[in-house]
């Protein structure tokens, strides 16, 4: 799925993965403490720290899905509070998520994910235009510097960025979903 060998040290990428920031492990950039909604999520608490990668792991129907999306604001939360950078946050909606740098690179890429008769730019470019807002709009050399700038970090297999995004493999466009938030937070 890298297109990479991983050599034994590649845990400890975090430390340089933000040069030029002070790194401080110990403070959370995000905290859920007993966030839940009924009948989905039961009250649960989870710590986010700058430079560690953090997975939700769990059969189907153990809340996962629906934790993520707590996250985000899709779904609302019944209880409990978040706190981004050790301060209360209000995520409503994913719109209030994206303003508060939060993600969301849903499983299911093909309905919750792609624009599938959209092209690769277009699909990269969507979420930064949405939170510059429709009175900022990106020029066309900004939106090809952009994608030009993901297509070669990430890796992404495609003959180029006016390709339709349907035409990648899946992995290609869980990247290209990826590339979308990376530039939007």
């Amino acid at each position: 799925m890298l297109g990479r060998e991983v050599k034994d040290d590649a845990g400890r990428a975090g430390e340089n993965a933000i040069p030029g920031e002070i790194r401080d492990k110990a403070t959370p950039l995000l905290e859920a403490r007993g966030i839940f909604r009924k009948g989905a999520v039961r009250p649960m608490d989870l710590i986010l720290r700058r430079g560690e990668i953090t997975g939700l792991a769990g059969l189907l129907g153990s809340g996962r899905t629906e934790t993520a999306r707590l996250l985000f604001g899709i779904d609302r939360a019944d209880g409990g509070e978040i706190l981004l950078r050790q301060k209360p946050a209000t995520v409503h909606s994913p719109r209030d998520a994206v303003r508060l740098g939060i993600a969301f690179c849903s499983e299911d890429r093909k309905t919750e994910g792609i624009l599938p008769n959209l092209s690769v730019r277009e699909n990269l470019i969507i979420a930064l235009q949405a939170k510059r807002g429709v009175g900022r709009t990106l020029s066309r050399i900004e939106q090809e510097k952009v994608c030009a700038h993901y297509i070669g970090a990430l890796r992404i297999k495609t003959p180029d960025a006016e390709a339709p995004i349907r035409n990648l493999s899946g992995g290609n466009q869980q990247k290209v979903l990826l590339a979308r938030w990376l530039d939007a937070t």
